[in-house]
């Protein structure tokens, strides 16, 4: 008796997780599902605003800056649906576009402080050293 109700909790056991395993597996082909769509209806947004020239020239951008490539792409995404643009956006515009963006791309400022050793002999000089600092732009 003790040995059928083991088993049988096992299998109660089993079939809950074959149970979840499949909601998850179902959730996870539904979201991979959504993504699809958009992509699709991202690129056919882009190729309806894009011509072939600008088309091909961010998908070189892609491969080697992916995400200047997408900033890009959302930029032309969303002045296409608020109406600022009016028309196929060519190379040259895309250029300036991609211009914009880098320099929108803050530059990272390192700024540290140094300490030096100090011989008992400078303790006048020891503010003015410890107050100095040193900036670097990368």
């Amino acid at each position: 008796f003790v040995v059928g109700k083991i088993m049988s909790e096992d299998a109660d056991i089993e079939a809950i997780r074959n149970k979840r395993l499949n909601d998850m597996q179902s959730q996870q082909r539904q979201s991979e599902e959504k993504q699809r769509e958009m992509q699709e209806q991202k690129r056919v947004m882009l190729a309806q605003i894009l011509t072939p020239d600008a088309r091909e020239r961010l998908s070189r951008i892609r491969l080697v800056k992916p995400e200047r490539a997408a900033l890009v792409e959302n930029h032309l995404i969303q002045a296409a649906s608020s109406g600022q643009i009016r028309g196929k956006v060519d190379e040259s515009t895309l250029r300036g576009m991609l211009n914009q963006v880098s320099t929108q791309e803050s530059k990272t400022k390192v700024t540290y402080q140094r300490r030096r050793v100090f011989d008992s002999d400078d303790e006048e000089d020891e503010e003015s050293d410890d107050s100095e600092e040193d900036e670097d732009d990368y």
